[in-house]
């Protein structure tokens, strides 16, 4: 068998070459599994975030069902029955201006 004869410097720039591949595919592991486990965790997090959007827009309905409920105009009209008895203004408990300026006078302010 004949060998074909290579220089030493190109079978140390082969070996070098190689070595230097290895590296750059350990790198290039070791970024695509850090990338990967990342973009896991921030799925992750993208879906406790809507679980809780969901949550907080299901509370706000139910706020808003509360609001509409205790601003009932009817609810409210029964309450003022119960509790206020109040009865609508007639014109006998209306005043003028100038009966109000007769009633409570106004003072001069003193100046000290």
């Amino acid at each position: 068998m004949s060998e074909v004869y290579i220089p030493n410097n190109i079978h140390i720039a082969r070996r070098m070459t190689g070595i230097f591949m290895l590296i750059i595919g350990v790198v290039l592991i070791i970024a695509l599994y850090y990338v990967k486990t990342r973009s896991q965790t921030a799925n992750q997090e993208v879906l406790r975030l809507e679980r809780l959007v969901l949550k907080e827009e299901s509370a706000i309905k139910v706020l808003q069902a509360e609001i509409a409920f205790l601003e009932n105009p009817d609810r409210l009209r029964g309450l003022s029955d119960i509790y206020l008895s109040l009865q609508p203004i007639s014109a006998e408990n209306m005043i003028s201006i100038d009966d109000i300026l007769n009633e409570f006078t106004l003072r001069e302010a003193k100046i000290d």
